[in-house]
């Protein structure tokens, strides 16, 4: 109803790209995909396509098993710098699950320039380089995530 609302608006096109954007976020937050596929494609039409919400309608994708139509999301989401780590991140899983392990490699070099002390990032590119063979980079990454949780852990009890 309030997307109808904001429809019938007399907004400009960026105004209306924005609010179809936004809306697709929140379609995505509550795992409606399709809707927020049609919002992404009405914000692309008026005001181009949004990094974030490709990001959020890619992970969907990935989630119910549709990891193809999500890498062109994923590319568009590499555009921005608030999501390129996390579409990294993502391309990185799709790679490793189709066992293309020097592409998922590459990615996660990328995502963990940004991000070095990121465990999950940390642990995946353990275990891909683990699986090209690489054991002494993957127990060193592997040693340095586990110092970051120590790290984490540390600080959070500080802060009780």
């Amino acid at each position: 109803m309030l997307q109808k609302r904001v429809a019938e608006a007399a907004l400009d096109s960026e105004e209306q790209g924005l609010a179809e954007v936004e809306f697709g976020l929140v379609y995505s937050a509550f795992g409606q995909l399709e809707r927020a596929i049609d919002c992404y494609r009405r914000a692309a039409g008026l005001w181009g396509e949004h990094p974030e919400l490709a990001l959020e309608i890619a992970k969907l994708l990935v989630e119910i098993g549709q990891p193809m139509p999500a890498i062109a999301l994923l590319h568009k989401a590499l555009e921005d710098d608030k999501t390129r780590t996390a579409a990294h991140l993502a391309l990185a899983r799709i790679d490793t699950a189709r066992g293309l392990l020097e592409q998922a490699r590459q990615h996660l070099e990328l995502a963990s320039e940004v991000a070095p002390a990121w465990g999950q990032l940390l642990d995946m590119l353990a275990f891909v380089h683990q699986h090209l063979g690489n054991t002494e980079q993957a127990q060193a990454l592997r040693e340095r995530s586990e110092q970051q949780r120590r790290q984490g852990d540390l600080l959070a009890g500080q802060l009780r």
